[in-house]
């Protein structure tokens, strides 16, 4: 009777997740993570594996004012994080990493990876990565990317020195609240020279 039982709760469990995912609601992502599933008509995953607008309308783009803050960032170097320990889940990483990578055009990328350390060819490569673009406001780095829940989002990097970068703040552009109103966050991101970096953006 108990393994019956078993089987029948499996079985409905499966025939929600496949109701689910027909109607567009949720979808199963690469690393195996069920996912809002955004407006399909809106947004597509394009040829790196990263969900992108169809219509992309970053209100940052074309912001980044030539040498603007050339002295504040380095371009030729990328920024990274480890978190530390993370719950996803079912799933249990002793250290998750995270990078930040700035172009001169005004471009950045972000990408994200659990239990093992980044590569110097993974800061080259675009996918499955965050894309969006920065620029500066009052001495602070103020970037938007296009996140997997298929919405804009804002952050605010505090430039503590030439070595670190500060997490300030972060929030969805379609809220009004005020940055003052946000909790802060204490996450830090340390520079890493890289031998070379190479891509050209693409969005």
């Amino acid at each position: 009777m108990h393994k019956i039982k078993i089987v029948l709760n499996f079985s409905i469990f499966s025939i929600l997740i496949l109701y689910f995912t027909s109607c567009g609601n949720i979808y199963l992502d690469g690393d195996g993570f069920l996912r809002p599933n955004p407006n399909k008509r809106k947004t597509y995953t394009n040829s790196y594996g990263t969900l992108f607008p169809k219509e992309p309308d970053f209100s940052l783009k074309g912001k980044l004012k030539e040498h603007e803050g050339e002295f504040l960032i380095d371009t030729t170097a990328v920024y990274v994080i480890n978190y530390g320990e993370v719950h996803a889940g079912p799933y249990h990483f002793d250290n998750s990493y995270s990078f930040l990578r700035f172009f001169d055009s005004g471009h950045v990328l972000s990408r994200a990876k659990d239990d093992q350390e980044f590569e110097d060819s993974d800061f080259s490569t675009f996918n499955r990565a965050t894309v969006g673009y920065y620029t500066f406001d009052d001495g602070k780095i103020l970037a938007e990317f296009f996140v997997p829940s298929g919405r804009y989002r804002f952050y605010v990097f505090e430039i503590i020195d030439s070595l670190t970068i500060l997490e300030a703040k972060t929030k969805p552009r379609s809220r009004a609240a005020s940055w003052e109103n946000l909790k802060r966050k204490e996450h830090y991101f340390h520079k890493r020279n890289v031998d070379s970096l190479w891509g050209k953006p693409y969005w």
